[in-house]
């Protein structure tokens, strides 16, 4: 599942640090849908080093499609570097070590300041945080504007236990991690299910890691049953910020990206009087159309405006695959 989010929120991190890349294993017909959806350009450069980086164990004259220990391709897009492995569908996943595809099997922070970088930790099930090399890819650019990593949510089977084991293994020589933000079942579930989740940060940067786990009710919640999916603990979503969410969506909707069943019109006419003035009528009149989200936050150094959508999972399986 992707997310798209439109923000104008009063957080300005001092330090360098951001997600640059992630690698997602997918069989090559969900890479081409995903390439097309975020509207990805070919990225050989990175693909020539990733594949430095790995170690072959097959034979040159192997089947590069049953290779799913490194990437076979990467593209780009502004400020987001995608690679890609090779992985069955859904349907024949069993016969393999990947969990069911899609899948993010690996997160990537730049915008260090030495090297080397700190070796690469476990975050949850088989998932990998890296570290970029700057004394390989030269220093992490400005931000640009367009698209950009916001968050990447783990889903896990226990809060604590997955905090306290990324902090462990948290490098010393990067900034701490601190709780950004922590949301309870109370807050964000439902009479018949719902999460908790813990929002960590590398304290002083853009970097977000929420964690959520499962709180199941009358019903098994969708963190479960994703877990369960899964076959292990694994990203849920991974959400971009971009400049104009209405443009993007309706970019995306052209590609043949499907969304979530927009929110129901009593929605709306509470979000308008929570937004104010912040958007005008016409825009307004877009925002309903596609079923975008919109909330004002507001935290201790002020108040801002944050605009979300999320897209229909790109697997037969349940919401986050």
């Amino acid at each position: 599942m992707l997310a798209l989010l439109a923000l104008a929120l009063l957080f300005s991190p001092t330090n360098t640090l951001r997600f640059t890349s992630v690698t997602v294993a997918a069989p090559p017909s969900t890479q081409k849908f995903l390439i097309s959806a975020l509207d990805l350009k070919p990225c050989p450069s990175i693909a020539k080093l990733n594949n430095r980086s790995q170690k072959s164990t097959k034979s040159s004259d192997s089947d590069e499609s049953d290779d799913s220990s490194s990437p076979s391709s990467a593209f780009s897009r502004d400020n987001v570097r995608i690679s890609f492995v090779n992985a069955p569908s859904s349907s024949t996943t069993s016969s393999t070590s990947l969990p069911p595809s899609p899948s993010v099997v690996s997160l990537s922070i730049g915008g260090l300041s030495f090297s080397p970088p700190p070796p690469p930790i476990n975050v949850y099930g088989s998932t990998t945080l890296t570290f970029d090399d700057c004394s390989a890819t030269g220093p992490l650019p400005p931000l640009a504007p367009g698209l950009t990593f916001d968050h990447i949510v783990g889903n896990v089977r226990s809060l604590s236990s997955a905090s306290d084991r990324i902090r462990s293994l948290w490098p010393s020589a990067l900034p701490p991690l601190s709780k950004f933000a922590s949301f309870t079942a109370a807050e964000v579930g439902t009479p018949r299910s719902g999460l908790n989740s813990d929002v960590l940060n590398p304290e002083e940067t853009s970097v977000l890691l929420p964690l959520n786990e499962p709180v199941d009710a009358t019903e098994k919640s969708q963190v479960s049953t994703f877990l369960d999916y899964m076959g292990e603990e694994s990203v849920q979503h991974v959400a971009f910020k971009v400049d104009d969410v209405v443009e993007e969506v309706e970019r995306m909707r052209g590609e043949g990206v499907e969304f979530l069943d927009p929110p129901p019109d009593r929605y709306y006419e509470k979000a308008r009087e929570v937004a104010g003035g912040r958007i005008t009528d016409e825009r307004w009149e877009d925002v309903m159309r596609l079923g975008i989200l919109v909330d004002v936050e507001t935290s201790s150094v002020g108040e801002g405006m944050l605009m979300q959508i999320f897209t229909k999972p790109f697997s037969s399986g349940p919401e986050g695959g």
